[in-house]
């Protein structure tokens, strides 16, 4: 049912997500978009405007620019649709993705949606595009989504702790309030079981006090962790 249903994506992800709920708004409930660009006729101008156009083509070749506004998320918005929540997480030391595409997107939608469901943006001046992001950040980035999600879901967070394995001292928190994750960095480089662990924004890297890493504990949202 599409009222249970969320999806997210990150990076070229991010993108995906724009072109999803522009073009299929009713297929889901809430929208996650993580550092994507949203304007594919400006990706050029990007702080990663060389590559993007090795990867996207050239915005000024009109069969290139017929396509790439087809599914340019930003200038596919059509004013009074229902869309979706939407949440947008950008970080402003970001050299991939500008973060103006999700403030401009966000205001976007949020003057163009006939919906009362949130449309929100998610600014954080001390993360990138997910590389050299604080530890301390990327939990309060994970704590802001899993909140953003049991809200729109409808899901009842119940006031639990389970430990997940005291040896790689990972605990995983809920509350009404909020949903946090919490690490306990450690020295002696143990590394996390990859089934225990999902990334839609990048290839997981683990250093020895998980630093640079994105950390992202795998749960189902309606079940619990064992």
């Amino acid at each position: 049912m599409p009222d249970k249903l969320a999806v997210e994506g990150g990076s070229n992800g991010g993108l995906l997500m724009g072109a999803f709920h522009t073009q299929d708004h009713g297929l889901a409930r809430a929208v996650i978009a993580h550092v994507g660009i949203c304007d594919m006729l400006r990706v050029d101008l990007d702080p990663n405007g060389a590559f993007n156009v090795t990867e996207f083509g050239p915005v000024k070749d009109p069969a290139q620019f017929r396509a790439l506004r087809a599914h340019s998320p930003f200038h596919n918005v059509t004013d009074g649709v229902k869309y979706p929540a939407v949440f947008f997480l950008a970080g402003e030391k970001d050299g991939g993705v500008n973060p103006s595409n999700s403030r401009k997107m966000s205001a976007r939608l949020q003057a163009a949606t006939a919906s009362a469901n949130p449309i929100l943006v998610r600014l954080s001046g001390a993360s990138g595009h997910g590389m050299g992001t604080a530890l301390s950040e990327r939990i309060a980035h994970q704590a802001d989504v899993f909140a953003f999600l049991y809200r729109q879901l409808g899901m009842k967070a119940e006031a639990q702790q389970r430990r997940w394995s005291a040896s790689l001292g990972v605990r995983f928190f809920r509350s009404q309030a909020s949903i946090a994750v919490h690490a306990e960095t450690r020295a002696d480089r143990r590394i996390l079981p990859r089934r225990y662990l999902i990334s839609t924004l990048m290839p997981m890297s683990f250093h020895e006090k998980f630093s640079a890493t994105y950390l992202r504990v795998k749960c189902t949202l309606l079940g619990s962790v064992g």
